[in-house]
């Protein structure tokens, strides 16, 4: 059986020592999974600040529309 631990930091360099993520943002969640999965998404150079930034511009672009 497993244990969860749930860790809340505004450090995204802490944020990748965690096996899986749920990045929120104001009270919602806009992105999750592994670290390395996100960073995947946006390009071999990203870092996880670089996730954190583009997901929250999506979310205010769904958001004005």
């Amino acid at each position: 059986h497993g244990s969860t631990v749930f860790v809340t930091t505004h450090y995204m360099e802490e944020a990748e020592y965690c096996q899986r993520l749920a990045l929120m943002y104001r009270g919602k969640v806009i992105a999750l999974g592994a670290p390395d999965d996100l960073k995947h998404q946006l390009g071999p150079d990203a870092k996880m600040e670089d996730v954190f930034i583009t997901s929250i511009e999506h979310e205010e672009a769904k958001e004005s529309k």
